[in-house]
């Protein structure tokens, strides 16, 4: 998962406990963490599962579903085929060739599907 994919649920929690007029300790002490762990979480720097997810969401009352961004909510991840080094072997180059030439036609109808 993405970084950006937790940041948006730390969000949504945070604004919820807003609404609700709650602290980060009270939702914390609901779910018998520490407050640090608390504030990761509303930061998106500790990533969460499904298990935790759910347990939040009964917390605050609210269906899991809100607080999970849809992707189409999200930056699309930037995808990068790289290589370091030199390849001698002439097969090997076609091979790498034959990969990069694939991904590329994978992404380009993971774009044509995604519009």
């Amino acid at each position: 998962m993405e970084p950006d994919f937790f940041r948006e649920i730390g969000s949504r929690i945070s604004h919820i406990l807003i609404s609700q007029d709650r602290s980060q300790q009270s939702l914390a002490d609901d779910l018998n963490i520490s407050k640090q762990v608390m504030h990761k979480i509303i930061k998106g720097s500790k990533a969460i599962n499904a298990i935790e997810l759910g347990s939040i969401a009964r917390s605050l009352g609210v269906p899991v579903d809100t607080l999970i961004p849809s992707l189409s909510q999200m930056e699309p991840p930037v995808v990068a085929f790289g290589f370091m080094g030199e390849i001698a072997c002439e097969k090997t180059k076609e091979e790498f060739e034959r990969i990069r030439t694939a991904i590329d036609e994978m992404l380009f109808l993971k774009d044509l599907l995604d519009e």
